[in-house]
């Protein structure tokens, strides 16, 4: 009997100096109901096509971004710019803010981002504007990936852009 209590010890001592190295199963944590990331920079030259928006000087830029699962976001992009926008009296803007509102998700065989922008210019006169975005709306098949994008409300012109990735 004395021999069967010993190994029962030797049993439970095992298993107990064992249990902090057992595998447990770990539950899947809830996703969460919003997203936010953010970014941060310095770049040597802020352009927006081709066209130095900081005089050929280096701009701050800083992002924000906000998403849901269901594939709606926001974006708040924010840089440093030459002065811009400015009257006789006054010098005018030196940040620009774009703000994004848009939803990316699947239809069938595609991926489809549409969006709403809008730029302000804080200390500028009749410089902000809406509507106007390099791509406010990209549609991706999913294969082959093929790329359609563009933004139809320009007023100086189309810009629109049809490729393979």
């Amino acid at each position: 009997m004395r021999g069967c209590r010993k190994r029962r010890s030797l049993w439970l001592a095992g298993v107990m100096a064992a249990a902090p190295f057992a595998p447990v199963r770990a539950q899947e944590a809830p996703s969460p109901v919003w997203a936010l990331e953010g970014e941060t920079g310095v770049v040597s030259d802020y352009r927006y096509r081709g066209a130095s928006l900081s005089d050929e000087a280096s701009a701050w830029q800083a992002g924000l971004t906000v998403s849901r699962p269901g594939g709606l976001y926001g974006d708040l992009h924010v840089s440093t710019i030459a002065a811009y926008g400015g009257t006789e009296d006054e010098d005018g803007a030196h940040i620009e803010a774009a703000l994004t509102l848009g939803w990316a998700g699947s239809l069938g065989d595609f991926a489809v981002d549409a969006a709403v922008a809008t730029y302000q210019y804080p200390g500028g006169v009749d410089v902000a504007y809406a509507g106007d975005g390099e791509s406010l709306l990209t549609l991706n098949r999913a294969d082959p990936a093929w790329q359609a994008y563009g933004a139809p409300t320009q007023p100086d012109g189309l810009f629109l852009c049809l490729g393979r990735t």
